[in-house]
């Protein structure tokens, strides 16, 4: 990943923008992007360094070395390094310079210190002549790594990528997010709140006449800049290039002690990520309950794919479906607790006027909310843990929860799939 030190940029009051490949730009960063590929591939098998020293031969201009230095950078984020595995490089050390300074006092008594000699006495005791123990004796030092492979891509593919990662770079210093998507399909709005969970992103979501809001805020626009949070939402950015119509602000803290300007990108700027969509995303917590309850008696669980509308009130996006295998009801349950406590309160709200099916929210208890801020007779149930939640608790709110509908019957809205 880029970081801002990569980044040339454009701030005329108060919009910043990221100036745009074109002419000759576009021509020297096709020419980088040629060569540092080529090195990559030709030092593959030999070390860092001379990978580096190759590198340092493609002239650059000085206007041109924040887009070379961002360039390479994804080259060299593609390539694996492996140091020498059989040797313990800090054992080897140890005793040559213990052995050197051992010859060295006795030379002060009288006679002349070689440097070779130590290594010659030495390098039979790790099996190696003297080349070879002056070649391990820093080995495992960054320089001495020897290039294993590259996932290298064409020129054009990473110009592409260089294209998104500044994008991502700027985003390590922004302080909220605004982002309005026209969803194509159901999929892509799944995927966007798996991957806002996963990060413990804290977000709000409002529908639109066509499409979704969806405010992303955090630490950053509270405390100041700490790029902790804005990675997050840098390594949220390549989820949303998988939709198809999207438009993003941000308030991005560009130089530390100024103002955050605002910084706008829309679908049409970048390419449509090609891969599938990240489906796969769930936070360990509730990764670990889909285990503990695979062959519950009475309990059926699977991934929740509905999005509930709220009028007045936004979106819950369950995270897990529970289905009760004697009577067919069902129970959703939501993951919360992030940030702040913000989240859990807005769902204690969304509890108190009324949700479409009965709900089961999970809170780490260093949100210090109690079980008892929702009403005995609410269509939710509040759950504290310490580090993982209990599948035998679960199951009783569960239980509890199943008994409150058959006492209450409600009208059931269906729900967006």
């Amino acid at each position: 990943m880029l970081t801002v030190e990569h980044l040339r940029v454009r701030e005329r009051e108060g919009q910043l923008s990221l100036p745009a490949l074109q002419g000759r730009t576009l021509q020297r960063a096709q020419q980088f992007a040629e060569a540092y590929l080529g090195i990559a591939r030709r030092c593959t098998g030999r070390s860092r360094a001379e990978l580096e020293g190759e590198v340092a031969t493609v002239e650059v201009g000085l206007r041109e070395r924040p887009l070379a230095a961002g360039l390479w950078k994804l080259v060299l984020d593609r390539c694996r390094f492996e140091e020498d595995q059989g040797i313990d490089y800090i054992a080897l050390r140890r005793r040559v310079f213990e052995e050197a300074s051992r010859r060295r006092k006795e030379c002060l008594a009288g006679g002349i210190f070689d440097r070779l000699n130590v290594l010659e006495a030495l390098a039979p005791e790790f099996g190696l002549d003297v080349q070879g123990l002056e070649e391990k004796l820093f080995g495992d030092l960054p320089e001495s790594q020897t290039l294993l492979e590259a996932d290298l891509r064409s020129p054009a593919q990473l110009l592409r990528d260089y294209e998104i990662a500044r994008v991502q770079a700027l985003l390590l210093r922004a302080s909220a997010l605004e982002i309005e998507w026209l969803p194509r399909r159901s999929e892509e709005t799944r995927a966007l709140f798996r991957k806002l969970k996963f990060l413990q992103l804290l977000y709000r979501v409002d529908p639109l006449p066509a499409g979704y809001r969806l405010t992303i805020d955090g630490p950053l626009s509270l405390w100041g800049p700490t790029q902790k949070y804005g990675l997050r939402l840098a390594l949220f950015f390549p989820t949303l290039l998988q939709c198809v119509d999207w438009r993003l602000r941000a308030q991005i803290r560009f130089r530390k002690g100024k103002r955050a300007s605002t910084f706008e990108i829309d679908a049409s700027s970048l390419p449509r990520a090609a891969q599938a969509l990240d489906e796969e995303t769930l936070r360990p917590e509730l990764t670990s309950l889909l285990e503990r309850f695979g062959d519950h008696p009475r309990w059926r669980v699977e991934r929740a794919e509905e999005i509930m509308p709220l009028p007045g009130l936004g979106v819950c996006v369950p995270d897990l479906r529970f289905e009760d295998r004697e009577s067919g009801a069902l129970v959703y349950a939501e993951l919360l607790g992030y940030w702040s406590r913000q989240g859990a309160w807005q769902r204690v709200e969304m509890a108190r006027r009324g949700l479409p099916h009965p709900m089961l929210f999970l809170l780490p208890k260093s949100l210090r909310i109690s079980e008892e801020n929702l009403d005995e007779d609410a269509a939710a149930e509040l759950y504290v843990f310490r580090q993982q939640a209990n599948a035998h608790r679960v199951a009783e709110r569960l239980s509890r929860l199943v008994e409150k509908a058959k006492e209450k019957p409600r009208k059931i809205k269906k729900l967006a799939r």
